[in-house]
């Protein structure tokens, strides 16, 4: 009896040593990755955001529209990088990426404008200087966003669904609520990650998520260095050309505004360089092989509120840029689409 007993305690104490090392190996196992396609993404954008002195200006100047026109309530803001898929740590961390060694910059507002869609009713078109453009360049190009049209940098100031006369309308109420927009030039030292379901037009599911400081002591833009400029590399088309065009371009200032520039099509964007380095790869680059090529015109288009001349994107057109920015060592995150502005 006693020896059946023993064999009995024997046997649950090797049961229980035995269950405990099931357990043991369970805890010990490597977990299986998720798949990615279960990993939740969602919808995230990259916004400038002005002082907050402007942000006061402006909310004032939205609430006085949306007081007649309705429309939901947004904060002011540039937009930088426009709406992507992301995993909340993604995001964070490309916006952190971003903005190290990204230097503050000023932006200066054309004029009131409205536009074709819900998210472009009425807004301030902001001038395109070459700061403006390389920070959202930049920060793009970290997110690994592709835009499909030119960057048109503005600050939205009434999102709705508006008629044309009454888009119209609510211009000129803006016009009249603050008659001084037009030259206001503010600094740019905050860059925020904001949740943005384009789908959702009340908003009511948009969020700040995240929010960086650009450092004003760095006069740099992407991997430049301290007292750089910025610089670009355009195509001049033939005086005829250059006069026919200019013609075209102050005809459309006169009714609509804008800034007055060169006829050019942009063969490599603004990139950081200092000046020495600039005329440098310049020379390089026209000293190499590099034949004059000719240039056909599509069209008038708008792309996201700007007008341009789209131009066929021939070998000879795209194996020059790739030859330019080859020589200074410039990195486009989207594919080279030439075109020349008009306004």
């Amino acid at each position: 009896m006693f020896h059946s007993l023993h064999i009995i305690r024997f046997l649950a104490l090797f049961g229980l040593l035995g269950f405990s090392l099931f357990l043991l190996s369970i805890s010990m196992a490597t977990p299986e990755p998720i798949p990615s396609e279960l990993i939740q993404k969602e919808i995230y954008s990259v916004w400038a955001i002005p002082p907050d002195e402007v942000v006061t200006r402006i909310k004032k100047l939205m609430e006085g529209l949306r007081a007649e026109f309705e429309g939901p309530q947004f904060e002011p803001h540039i937009t930088v990088v426009g709406a992507i898929s992301l995993t909340p740590e993604d995001a964070v961390k490309k916006l952190k990426t971003a903005c190290e060694g990204l230097k503050a910059y000023d932006v200066t507002v054309d004029r009131v404008a409205i536009g074709t869609f819900f998210y472009q009713c009425v807004y301030l078109l902001i001038h395109p200087t070459n700061q403006v453009v390389e920070a959202s360049s930049h920060c793009c190009e970290h997110f690994g966003y592709n835009s499909s049209t030119p960057y048109m940098p503005h600050l939205s100031i009434l999102y709705s669904d508006l008629t044309e006369d009454e888009k119209k309308k609510a211009q000129e109420k803006a016009n009249i609520l603050d008659d001084s927009l037009s030259g206001l030039t503010f600094p740019i030292t905050r860059l925020a990650l904001y949740k943005t379901d384009t789908e959702d037009k009340t908003l009511k599911s948009w969020e700040k998520i995240a929010e960086c400081s650009l450092d004003p002591k760095t006069r740099r833009g992407c991997n430049g260095e301290e007292g750089d400029e910025m610089y670009s590399v355009w195509a001049i088309p033939p005086d005829e050309v250059v006069t026919r065009v200019k013609k075209l371009m102050e005809y459309l200032r006169a009714e609509f505004g804008g800034p007055q520039f060169q006829p050019h099509i942009t063969v490599v964007r603004a990139i950081s360089l200092s000046l020495d380095e600039a005329l440098n790869n310049f020379r390089s680059s026209i000293s190499q092989p590099l034949k004059a090529y000719n240039v056909t015109f599509d069209p008038i288009t708008i792309g996201s509120g700007v007008l341009y001349l789209p131009i066929h994107p021939t070998t000879e057109v795209v194996e020059a840029c790739s030859h330019c920015s080859e020589h200074f060592g410039y990195k486009r995150s989207t594919p080279y689409m030439p075109h020349l502005s008009i306004l």
